[in-house]
């Protein structure tokens, strides 16, 4: 199945969330470098660096949760649509054996009274 955002276009969403993850690793990363090239506070560049890859482990968290919770939902939606065939099946046989139940009692009583006039 595809996604109905995906068939109506941009998936816009995901668009901004990489633009704010890109911006975010741009700042740990511009972070990075002046913390390394101009800081002579050994303190602080350790500081910074714990800043730094605090934010990107965050950010790759939250890829990764994401891309799971994703194919999670995916899951359940293939799920829900099997469960709703099979629902659907349910019903129709159901009327189909209604139908029958009804037809075998029709010819019951068709030979009883065949049965009867002989």
């Amino acid at each position: 199945m595809t996604d109905e955002k995906q068939t109506k276009g941009v998936d816009w969403d995901v668009w901004v969330t990489h633009i704010i993850a890109f911006i975010f690793i741009g700042v740990c990363l511009s972070l990075l470098i002046v913390a390394v090239v101009f800081m002579d506070n050994v303190e602080m560049v350790k500081i910074v660096m714990g800043f730094s890859s605090s934010m990107l482990g965050i950010i790759l968290g939250y890829y990764f949760n994401r891309e799971r919770l994703v194919e999670e939902s995916r899951g359940r939606r293939d799920v829900s649509a099997r469960y709703e065939d099979i629902r659907t099946l349910f019903f129709e046989l159901q009327d189909k054996d209604k139908k029958y139940e009804r037809d075998i009692k029709e010819l019951k009583e068709e030979i009883k009274k065949e049965q009867e006039e002989n």
